[in-house]
């Protein structure tokens, strides 16, 4: 993924919190890491027409448990965290790191986080539109809740 890309990408997940809530990102990100990254996987797969995304499932604790996106393009993956700032408050990015292949993401989220990872699905861009406006509502009740 190019930088200029991710770096729109970035501003875009900023923005959402930002103009939602005048709280710190890491709690108005809070609990929302499920709809948020698939919400931004619906929008990657809209502007880049060739990529593949998928979501990451990785149990960190018996009592946490968090999901994250990797995105396939041209051959690379990048992993992309749209709601980093609940496990590292200081980050300015949602990016994580990029990667040659599907398990080498794995490893990385595993060592980035620790716990157990795995691939928990590919992204459908049509079944994620149907998705979207429930997405949405759940993030944006988690952010009042945090607020």
């Amino acid at each position: 993924m190019n930088k200029k890309y991710l770096y729109k990408l970035n501003q875009f997940v900023i923005d959402y919190y930002n103009s939602r809530s005048s709280k710190p990102l890491w709690v108005v990100s809070e609990f929302s890491c499920s709809e948020m990254s698939r919400y931004i996987g619906y929008h990657v797969l809209n502007d880049l027409r060739s990529a593949k995304a998928y979501i990451l499932k990785g149990n960190i604790s018996k009592s946490l448990s968090h999901d994250i996106l990797l995105i396939e393009t041209e051959g690379k993956f990048t992993l992309i965290d749209p709601t980093i700032w609940q496990f590292f408050k200081n980050k300015k990015s949602i990016f994580v790191d990029d990667y040659c292949d599907l398990e080498s993401a794995v490893v990385g989220a595993k060592k980035v986080y620790t716990g157990d990872w795995s691939i928990s699905e590919e992204l459908n861009k049509g079944t994620l539109k149907r998705e979207v406006p429930e997405m949405l509502n759940i993030i944006n009740k988690n952010i009042k809740n945090n607020d």
